[in-house]
């Protein structure tokens, strides 16, 4: 069997695919980061909490309050984060919040200091602090489902919300790891200071490496393909592989730029018979993908090949070999689903029919406006079953983040060193299930299981394990060891809905998923809210946890139900 190299013209792209291009290095990685110290500014006010409700003599009911501040300025821009990154690009938006975010975190200690204090007035301006942090971190997460869906096709959307979320939670470990040493150190005033001034590497890195995302303004990104659908275009030269195969080339006019860069695949996946030539062509394996600008393909010879006839590769041996593409690394699979190639020209008339297939759903992040209606978004009830998991999620996942090292300090009796430590432990199993949830899910689509099915047995395994592991929490007299453990799993295992609720908001409105990722976070960070404030006036009333625990877990299990009555996986939001 005879292998051969691909080499593809850039007018077979889509138009912001350049030479540099790469998902993960631009999209996925800076993204990550920029959670990571997202979540270091949101968690450190957990650790703390401690030290300062005990200089200012606070009960819990109060801290409660305190630690709900972030979540209403949070809460406040969900929704208006998603719109402004459907509008304007999830690049611009992020990078608004994290300067917003940043500046607010310098403001806390001023909020803390003895002025303030003596003027009566450190509760309020401790709220409007951390409100204000909430603020900025809000477009945070309508910003990076926006990147995502805009640069990640859907077979491989799971793996890459799975290390977005990696960055999310490791902000959990490093925040919960450093809080307690700087705090230790240089005292807690010191948690602000740093992480809010860590803002200003990260705002230039993020500069400098995500490209442009405006889905609005991004009508000249649709143009370019489109053009190249419709005029003349220089067709692929398919090069020999192996010494003695004639590498046939089609003649065709070619205006492009004479820097047009060119995509090389070599030795492609899977043996596939080309039905237009006895030429067999190797698609087994991926062992590189590079971005080359050697000038355009020489078009200057006429079609020839061993059997003296055209190879003409059709739209369906395209599809067929795309769905055999099971054992290449995501970022591979994002770059080869942008990439549209042919070796036949369209001829007027019939450029419809001539587009490959991912024309549509790679543009449609970006070649219309964003014109869903809220009333819309909430008529459906495939919305309305990301909503109630989404606010079963946050319900649990924020009382966990804020209230989890006062557990470990008042109920089981570990200093604040310590209990940092291990509320460390659970959103280290949270950051490596989620990947693995990624993968899996992937993996999944790729093998043929429906989308519909890995999002329902996803989201309902991330709910039914935790359900059982915070009704052990709930009994009374629980070891140090066991009360870890039980909580370990019942944070940790929630990660898996990444590859369930979280993914299903890209399934069901691709070309809106900042907007719907904001409408249904919204609501959970109104459940978030509830929940942490809540659970100040229980445990101060019942001097316990317990009723916390059994009131999540049976959350969680009417949310899995809801969710295997409401959820689909169809485009619903066109």
């Amino acid at each position: 069997m005879k292998k051969r190299a691909w080499v593809l013209p850039q007018a077979a792209m889509l138009a912001p695919i350049s030479p540099s291009y790469n998902a993960f290095k631009s999209v996925v990685l800076p993204t990550a980061v920029t959670l990571m110290l997202c979540n270091m500014d949101r968690i450190c006010m957990s650790v703390a909490i401690m030290p300062i409700a005990a200089e200012f003599a606070w009960p819990a009911s109060m801290q409660g309050i305190i630690q709900s501040a972030f979540l209403w300025g949070y809460t406040a821009t969900q929704f208006l984060g998603g719109y402004l990154a459907d509008k304007f690009g999830g690049k611009t938006v992020m990078a608004c919040g994290v300067v917003w975010f940043s500046v607010a975190s310098l403001l806390l200690p001023v909020a803390l200091s003895h002025p303030v204090a003596d003027a009566g007035l450190t509760i309020q301006s401790v709220f409007v602090a951390r409100c204000l942090v909430g603020l900025g971190e809000g477009v945070a997460m309508p910003s990076m489902n926006n990147l995502v869906a805009a640069h990640i096709p859907l077979k491989s959307r799971a793996s890459a919300l799975g290390l977005t979320y990696s960055g999310f939670h490791c902000g959990n470990l490093l925040g919960l790891l450093l809080s307690p040493i700087l705090l230790l150190q240089f005292g807690w005033r010191s948690l602000f200071l740093i992480f809010g001034l860590l803002g200003v590497p990260l705002l230039v890195m993020w500069m400098s490496t995500v490209p442009a995302s405006a889905p609005n303004v991004g009508t000249d990104r649709a143009a370019a393909p489109s053009a190249s659908l419709t005029s003349s275009m220089p067709l692929s030269s398919v090069t020999a592989h192996a010494a003695g195969l004639s590498p046939p080339s089609l003649s065709m006019p070619h205006k492009a730029p004479d820097t047009a860069p060119q995509v090389v695949l070599h030795d492609a996946i899977k043996e596939l018979e080309a039905q237009e030539a006895d030429v067999q062509v190797s698609w087994d394996e991926v062992y590189s993908l590079e971005l080359s600008s050697n000038g355009p393909p020489d078009t200057s010879h006429t079609a020839t090949s061993t059997a003296g006839r055209e190879l003409v590769r059709t739209q369906s041996q395209i599809d067929s070999e795309r769905s055999d593409l099971s054992d290449e690394p995501w970022f591979i699979t994002a770059v080869n689903n942008a990439v549209h190639q042919t070796s036949s020209p369209p001829h007027s008339g019939d450029a419809e029919q001539w587009k490959p297939s991912g024309v549509d759903e790679a543009l449609s992040v970006s070649s219309s406006p964003s014109s869903v209606s809220l009333s819309q978004l909430l008529s459906s009830s495939a919305t309305w079953a990301i909503v109630i998991v989404n606010m079963v999620q946050n319900w649990g996942y924020f009382i966990f983040m804020n209230w989890m090292p006062t557990y470990f300090n008042t109920v089981l009796g570990f200093d604040i060193h310590s209990s940092s430590f291990l509320s460390f432990l659970p959103f280290l199993v949270v950051a490596c299930v989620g990947n693995v949830a990624g993968i899996l899910a992937d993996y999944c689509l790729l093998k043929g299981v429906s989308v519909l099915v890995i999002r329902k047995s996803m989201q309902t395994v991330a709910f039914l394990i935790p359900a059982v592991a915070l009704l052990v929490l709930a009994q009374p007299g629980l070891s140090p060891g066991v009360a870890v453990a039980a909580m370990t799993v019942a944070l940790g295992t929630t990660s898996l809905g990444q590859a369930g609720f979280v993914a299903n908001m890209s399934d069901i409105a691709p070309r809106h998923a900042g907007k719907m990722f904001g409408l249904c976070n919204t609501f959970g960070s109104l459940s978030g809210i509830i929940g942490v404030t809540a659970v100040g006036f229980i445990v101060e009333a019942t001097k316990s946890f317990s009723t916390v625990f059994l009131m999540t877990a049976g959350m969680y299990i009417a949310a899995t139900i809801a969710w295997n009555l409401l959820c689909r996986a169809e485009v619903v939001f066109h």
